[in-house]
């Protein structure tokens, strides 16, 4: 699918302050203005695997496993390639945002880049949360570990030193950094990576905002909480059809779960 460059950015949808850009975010992300918060998922690429030789390699996709979580995307990068890819959007956002939470899964395709760019931000990582799923699928693999969590990374571009939060809504000693919220359903079932509308509120508890950025947009569920708020929120998706999904989701009065 073409990108679409800088001079030619319209949004794929546009209601009252959510837009939906059918793009690359490394290509718009400096063109839509500055946020106040970054609530996103990156890809996992859970199919990246190690072979006996203890090499990276990338799997055969089989797209009803549910190591496929996207669609058209193979999710299926070199650790390096991953890394590079996640750094740039993470440096992106925090190029124009105060803060940003960033959803991921320790995988075998993405614990190398993933820890790297731990130490790599390590200047702006100011808490590390837990997202307690309650259950989990099981491992692939025997001898390996079922995945019932998944880190919320906070980065901060205001005052990443302190732990303390300057614009929360949360009283003294009423929000753990783990937090306990059972998985949602998928809205759509080429696109199984879905997290809950609850993980959003949580983000939003963090840290108040007037308006925020996914750049991994997905179905959409971040500017469709953002839209039952009020907030303004931008979206980018590189699939168009994800975005399809997502603007139909935000023309909808009540949301439909599961």
């Amino acid at each position: 699918m073409a990108v679409i460059k800088y001079k030619n950015m319209k949004p794929y949808y546009s209601v009252n302050g959510i837009e939906i850009y059918n793009c690359d975010s490394r290509v718009g992300i400096h063109n839509v203005g500055v946020f106040d918060s970054v609530i996103t998922s990156p890809p996992y690429n859970l199919n990246t695997r190690i072979n006996k030789k203890r090499g990276f390699v990338s799997r055969q996709v089989v797209s009803d496993e549910f190591s496929s979580k996207y669609g058209m995307y193979a999710d299926n990068l070199h650790p390096e390639e991953y890394f590079e890819f996640t750094s740039e959007v993470l440096r992106g956002c925090l190029e124009v945002s105060e803060k940003v939470f960033w959803n991921i899964q320790l995988a075998t395709g993405n614990k190398l880049a993933l820890f790297k760019m731990m130490a790599e931000f390590s200047e702006q990582l100011k808490e590390t949360v837990i997202w307690d799923k309650g259950h989990a699928q099981p491992a692939m693999k025997d001898m390996t570990f079922n995945s019932v969590f998944e880190f919320i990374l906070i980065f901060d571009n205001f005052d990443p030193l302190t732990r303390q939060f300057n614009k929360s809504s949360f009283d003294r000693g009423c929000m753990d950094n783990v937090w306990r919220v059972k998985r949602s359903r998928s809205v759509d079932k080429t696109h199984k990576a879905t997290y809950p509308c609850e993980l959003v509120e949580k983000c939003l508890e963090v840290h108040r905002s007037k308006r925020i950025l996914d750049p991994f947009m997905g179905s959409g569920t971040t500017l469709q909480v953002a839209k039952n708020r009020g907030i303004k929120a931008v979206g980018f998706e590189v699939d168009e059809r994800y975005c399809e999904i997502a603007a139909k989701r935000l023309d909808q009065d009540v949301m439909v779960f599961g």
